[in-house]
């Protein structure tokens, strides 16, 4: 067999095998808690976190720990405004307008007085936070056939592929800025096989299925 032709088509199958293997995420929505609205929101700020924090109780000490010392941090804020992005992209309606915090929350905003005024001033009637719970990486191998096997040459060459895969788990609390001490929505969301190697999780479809269940209880509008 020719050695050229062999080498060829083994990057030939990985260049065509890896992208399929970057596309196969299962993803999972477990809604733990619901609370009725009386009307979709209209504007909802979205925030994400690079790690999980309890937001079951919202008070200053926990906006202080967690909403400002990790969303407010310079360090991690491009890759924290481009999740932020994927959410409020996927939560626009055109009755529910979605907004990026990364965007429009700096320093001035920092202390819970100025935060609470901020979200008054901007009629922001909701606040998804997302933040990040778990992340954990899978080492696959698996063998690719290069040539099947025939009568005339009974042996299959196949040449041995590996890739990494991310799983995620993340908490999802949506409150009602109204009151802003319990979320009226609370969810953890999982995804497993996203093909990135990196802590770049928040597949689109995870994201879809997430404002798929907020549209389904009336959350957001359709």
């Amino acid at each position: 067999m020719n050695r050229t032709f062999t080498v060829a088509a083994i990057v030939a199958v990985i260049a065509f095998v890896a992208p399929a293997l970057a596309g196969c995420v299962t993803t999972t929505v477990n809604v733990t808690d619901r609370k009725p609205v009386t009307r979709p929101f209209s504007r909802i700020l979205i925030f994400y976190l690079d790690e999980g924090c309890d937001f079951s109780l919202f008070d200053s000490t926990l906006y202080n720990i967690c909403l400002r010392t990790h969303a407010f941090a310079d360090s991690g804020y491009a890759g924290r405004s481009d999740r932020e992005s994927v959410i409020a992209d996927r939560l626009s309606t055109t009755g529910t307008e979605a907004l990026v915090s990364s965007w429009y929350i700096d320093s001035a905003h920092s202390s819970y007085p100025a935060f609470r005024h901020y979200l008054d001033s901007m009629h922001v009637d909701g606040l998804l936070i997302v933040g990040a719970r778990s992340y954990s990486h899978e080492e696959h191998t698996e063998q690719l056939p290069i040539v099947p096997s025939t009568a005339r040459n009974p042996v299959e060459l196949s040449v041995t592929h590996r890739y990494t895969s991310l799983n995620g788990t993340y908490l999802c609390d949506l409150f009602d800025t109204r009151s802003l001490v319990r979320p009226v929505w609370r969810a953890e969301i999982g995804e497993k096989g996203n093909g990135h190697s990196t802590r770049a999780g928040l597949a689109g479809k995870l994201v879809r299925q997430v404002a798929e269940s907020l549209k389904s209880t009336q959350y957001i509008a359709h």
